[in-house]
């Protein structure tokens, strides 16, 4: 925060007499204190350069603390590289560890590929995604699954290893949060 203060400052400094009102110094300040942030991802996920990006469903203030993140909705922690897209799907403000990491390309806002769903046991649901037609994963629709096969079951955890051979995430009206400090997965798969 005192690193955007002073360069708030500067920038003022630079700008002292060139602005024509208040309300555009005050449009100024909002752009410069929310770098990153953007309302949706209506702008083009393809169009991302390559790195790690977090996109959430519900929308951040322009200081995102840890509660903030408990209560940011469904997210997408995922690695862009050229237009492959891979990343962990999660709501980190539940209970259950479950989360399916997402492999595919992006198209206006909509990631279509495949997953690995680990879960604690077989999800509720899972006779409706071992089928053709997508289905909800969450309860919002944001990630559709079809086609799944329990790759396996680890004996020590209880954990099951769920591959859809379809998924689709929407992430068209997800807010664009900060990276953070953990990286997304770089294969689903291996």
């Amino acid at each position: 925060m005192k690193s955007q203060l002073t360069l708030i400052s500067r920038v003022l400094s630079l700008f002292s007499g060139k602005l024509a009102s208040t309300s555009a110094l005050a449009s100024l300040i909002v752009v410069m204190v929310s770098p990153g942030i953007s309302a949706s991802t209506n702008a083009s996920i393809q169009g991302l350069p390559n790195g790690n990006y977090r996109f959430c469903s519900n929308p951040p203030s322009t200081q995102v603390s840890d509660q903030e993140l408990l209560e940011a909705g469904y997210c997408f922690l995922f690695r862009k590289t050229g237009s492959q897209i891979v990343g962990s799907y999660f709501n980190p403000s539940l209970s259950t560890e479950d989360a399916v990491c997402v492999i595919g390309q992006a198209s206006n806002g909509i990631i279509s590929g495949e997953g690995l769903q680990l879960s604690q046991g077989l999800p509720n649901g899972m006779s409706d995604f071992a089928g053709v037609r997508l289905t909800n994963w969450d309860e919002w629709g944001y990630l559709s699954v079809a086609s799944a096969t329990v790759l396996g079951t680890y004996e020590q955890t209880g954990y099951s290893q769920i591959h859809h051979r379809q998924a689709v995430l929407d992430l068209s009206n997800f807010y664009r949060y900060n990276a953070g400090i953990y990286l997304p997965p770089t294969d689903c798969f291996n």
